[in-house]
């Protein structure tokens, strides 16, 4: 799509993603579904550390919500990956 230029106010955005560990503490906690990828309510073995996947924007927008936080805005969301020089890639181009 062209580039726009938008206004982005200060935020707060998680460092690192949402571990499968994390996300089965939700799940427990509001009795919520499992990712698709899990074959039952318990985290694949080696699975602890991992990020989560297989879910939602919804779910996502849930666990977030049940957490205290919230989900990004695309324009959060590419600054937060592009940075102030307009890299490609968060790592450079």
């Amino acid at each position: 799509k062209p580039v726009r230029k938008t206004m982005v106010r200060s935020y707060y955005i998680d460092v690192y993603e949402v571990t499968c560990a994390d996300y089965k503490k939700f799940i427990e906690a509001m009795n919520y579904s499992p990712p698709q990828n899990w074959k039952t309510r318990e985290v694949p073995p080696g699975w602890d550390n991992r990020p989560v996947t297989g879910i939602s924007w919804d779910d996502a927008n849930a666990y977030a919500k049940w957490i205290g936080k919230r989900l990004p805005t695309e324009a959060e969301w590419e600054f937060a990956a592009r940075g102030t020089d307009n890299r490609i890639y968060p790592w450079g181009n």
